[in-house]
């Protein structure tokens, strides 16, 4: 039995998506399982697909939903994973880096000792060295969980998550009707287990201009309950002081947008939060006509 899935949520990206098909195909070792969640495609990316299932050399599970965007993928792909491992996520915009990623990824996995997985690198360049792989301090993340990391403000690189399946089903991203995004951190923050950290690159990523993350205003104003959840958690989880008033701030501002109670912590709590009130009106005010 295979001991990795590889996630891929996809939405419209039939020409894309046959990148990352090549990727894997070219893989040295073929002990994965990969599985497509499409997230309502309307182009001819199921009839692709069901192709390259019938001439490949590894598996491929290919689930398609009704579109709700990538975190409802996500969490309709909880129910479909078998393997001890699944890789989050390989994008429809990402290759894997090398033909012998796969095998380094099980070589770390198989000598994993009481951890809930291993954190490895994207780049946006071919030869690794960029923006996106930012140097940063293994020692100080020895030993700690990916919420000790973000909580911390210790990691800043692009990642990539290989973890324990069962341990990855305990998470689950809130479904808001008529919202399409909600941050993949926002689960991050909440896992408490340590973590194995690598300067493994397993991927390579091409950011497409029609692709979330280069629409980050738009985002914000059409989703903004789940912004509001995420700056709350932020908000009450970060160890900076600077960092909690600031997404104080977001979480004011997202509160306003979305008409959602903001004043609801204890008399001093809510005293701050009042204070923070007209900067989170400026916020809201300058999101709604960005985005």
């Amino acid at each position: 039995m295979e001991l990795l899935t590889i996630f891929t949520p996809t939405y419209n990206r039939e020409k894309k998506l046959y990148d990352t098909f090549l990727s894997l195909k070219k893989q040295s070792n073929t002990n994965f399982v990969w599985l497509i969640v499409d997230d309502g495609s309307t182009d001819n990316t199921e009839k692709e697909v069901k192709k390259w299932i019938k001439n490949c050399n590894f598996s491929i599970v290919y689930k398609k939903k009704n579109n709700g965007g990538k975190h409802t993928a996500y969490n309709y792909a909880l129910q479909f994973l078998k393997t001890k491992y699944v890789y989050l996520s390989l994008d429809s915009d990402d290759v894997i880096y090398d033909e012998n990623t796969i095998d380094k990824i099980i070589h770390e996995l198989e000598s994993l000792k009481k951890k809930v997985g291993l954190i490895t690198l994207c780049s946006n360049s071919r030869n690794g060295h960029n923006d996106f792989v930012k140097k940063y301090d293994l020692t100080k993340l020895k030993g700690k969980s990916l919420a000790y990391a973000y909580t911390h403000n210790i990691f800043h690189a692009e990642a990539r998550m290989i973890l324990q399946t069962d341990y990855v089903k305990q998470f689950r991203y809130p479904e808001i009707e008529n919202e399409r995004f909600f941050t993949e951190a926002y689960v991050y923050y909440q896992m408490n287990e340590p973590v194995k950290w690598t300067n493994i690159i397993t991927s390579y990523s091409e950011y497409l201009e029609d692709g979330l993350t280069a629409n980050a205003n738009s985002l914000f104003v059409k989703n903004p309950k789940s912004w509001y959840l995420y700056n709350e958690l932020r908000m009450r989880k970060n160890k900076s002081i600077l960092l909690k008033l600031k997404f104080a701030v977001y979480y004011i501002s997202f509160g306003i947008l979305s008409n959602q109670k903001v004043l609801k912590y204890s008399m001093i709590y809510n005293m701050l939060l009042i204070l923070l009130y007209p900067l989170g009106i400026c916020g809201a005010l300058y999101l709604k006509k960005k985005g």
